[in-house]
């Protein structure tokens, strides 16, 4: 069949109400699967060190004796079933046990050559398919976020390509049975197109490469060499280095934006954002400037290979400049309830037990731009916070861009992976213990201005208590917090 005879095909098999959508190759069942892979359905023995949170998909292949299964390669757009504020996050849900820090995670939909890494099946809502709030038909890829620079996590809605390990995640086996992630991914190449960082409207590509395992990584590595033997599986945890391969060829191309009126050449420029390496240099070819290399990482050294490249037209007009402030907060709630199993108004994850103040970090990203508010802000009812957070962008002229908040409230204050009394980062040390649902969140602020023109002001936004939010609804009509920001044009 040619490739026209069987995208129609499909198209007609949409229409015809066979499914919500088409895929031509069914990727790994979980209910046959995973469990022969290692998975134990075991969430006592995954906080014990006894039993794995991840193992390698197609595991049970692989003789522990050899090496366990490659990396896999995965490219598509971060495109959340929930909303741009879920497209890519700060996990809310992390297990401390099995953590150093939270996750930073992005629900990625895959281009058709990639959908086979998708686990389970749409038709029984099983695996990556069943009826997730976040990441239904998505691949959700994972790195603790003290891994991974902000300067390459993606806005809402970007184009990446990733490579890591194709894991189950055997902590989430019901109701669907367990989904696949590539968790850690050990390679993030994130694109921004136009840049918010270039005055010029350069198209942007970031590249993060890394052979820090993090503790998913050690997990995934122990239970290929312990194939369910529990106190060998406890033995490895202790002793797994740190280090994951990413040997291999890399081939990406960064397109370069439109070219303006009056432009006669291509510019490129390569920003060392912190690697242990000698930077790689692009290529401009007739389709923009191609990235084009080979790693070869040796065995137990760390390897780090971390930049920016840019490509743009010259000459060009310039962008639109804003500053925007972040200035006030106004916790309505804590979110730390001080009674254990109570309904009350300041949490619906009532099995935690806390109490006031609430410790909330603030995050914000605009277009892609991410910052963390520096102190951890101790929140009571109905208390106001100074904050004081800058970032500055580049916007094309009558271009839409998107502003999100989106704040974390620490609820497990201790028993982590490596170092059992730390937090996980970037949360406070405290006596705490969450829910198992995971932590608060106090809910997220996403506003789409339609311009920069339009954005000029100053700004109030309530706290959503929409899920995935946290903050009860009824007695919090205004949300559990208001944030209030001023959007300048710098000139």
């Amino acid at each position: 069949m040619t490739k026209r005879l069987l995208a129609t095909a499909l198209a007609v098999a949409v229409l015809a109400g066979l499914g919500a959508v088409a895929y031509a190759v069914l990727g790994p069942q979980p209910e046959q699967q995973a469990r022969r892979d290692g998975c134990g359905r075991n969430a006592t023995d995954e906080v014990s060190r006894l039993g794995p949170g991840w193992v390698y998909v197609n595991d049970g292949d692989f003789p522990a004796s050899g090496p366990p299964p490659p990396p896999r390669w995965l490219a598509g757009v971060a495109s959340s079933p929930g909303g741009p504020a879920l497209d890519a996050h700060v996990s809310g849900g992390d297990q401390p046990a099995t953590h150093d820090a939270y996750d930073f995670n992005l629900n990625v939909k895959p281009d058709p050559a990639y959908e086979g890494l998708l686990g389970g099946n749409p038709e029984e809502k099983s695996g990556n398919f069943e009826e997730n709030f976040e990441s239904r038909g998505r691949i959700h890829i994972e790195r603790e976020l003290t891994a991974l620079p902000r300067f390459v996590w993606p806005a809402p809605g970007a184009r990446v390509e990733a490579m890591g390990s194709w894991v189950w995640d055997c902590g989430h086996w019901d109701p669907g049975g367990e989904r696949t992630e590539l968790h850690p991914y050990r390679a993030l190449w994130t694109e921004r197109s136009p840049s918010p960082r270039s005055a010029y409207g350069d198209a942007e590509g970031d590249l993060y490469v890394s052979t820090d395992a993090t503790p998913a990584g050690q997990i995934a590595e122990c239970a290929h060499r312990t194939k369910g033997d529990r106190q060998a599986f406890k033995s490895c945890s202790f002793s797994q280095p740190n280090w994951l391969d990413v040997s291999g060829d890399y081939d990406f191309v960064l397109r370069p934006p439109p070219r303006p009126p009056g432009a006669r050449r291509l510019v490129v420029r390569v920003v060392n954002m912190g690697s242990t390496i000698p930077v790689k240099r692009p290529r401009l070819e007739a389709n923009g400037a191609r990235l084009r290399f080979q790693l070869a990482a040796t065995p137990g050294k760390r390897l780090v290979l971390a930049e920016e490249v840019f490509v743009g037209w010259r000459p060009a007009p310039r962008l639109v400049h804003l500053r925007v402030d972040f200035t006030r907060l106004l916790t309505r709630r804590s979110m730390d309830p001080s009674c254990f199993n109570c309904a009350n108004p300041e949490s619906l994850l009532e099995g935690q037990n806390t109490k006031p103040p609430g410790e909330w970090l603030l995050f914000t990203d605009i277009e892609g731009l991410w910052r963390l508010w520096p102190r951890v802000i101790p929140a009571r009812d109905g208390r106001t916070f100074p904050v004081g957070l800058t970032q500055d962008l580049f916007v094309p002229r009558g271009r839409p861009f998107r502003l999100l908040v989106l704040p974390h409230e620490c609820d497990f204050g201790t028993f982590t992976w490596t170092k059992p009394s730390n937090p996980m980062a970037p949360c406070p040390k405290s006596p705490e213990f969450g829910d198992k649902g995971g932590d608060d969140s106090p809910g997220f602020v996403v506003t789409r201005y339609r311009s920069p023109e339009t954005a000029i002001g100053v700004h109030v936004a309530n706290g959503s208590t929409a899920q995935p939010s946290t903050c009860p609804a009824a007695p919090n009509p205004g949300g559990c917090y208001q944030i209030t920001y001023r959007i300048t044009r710098v000139r």
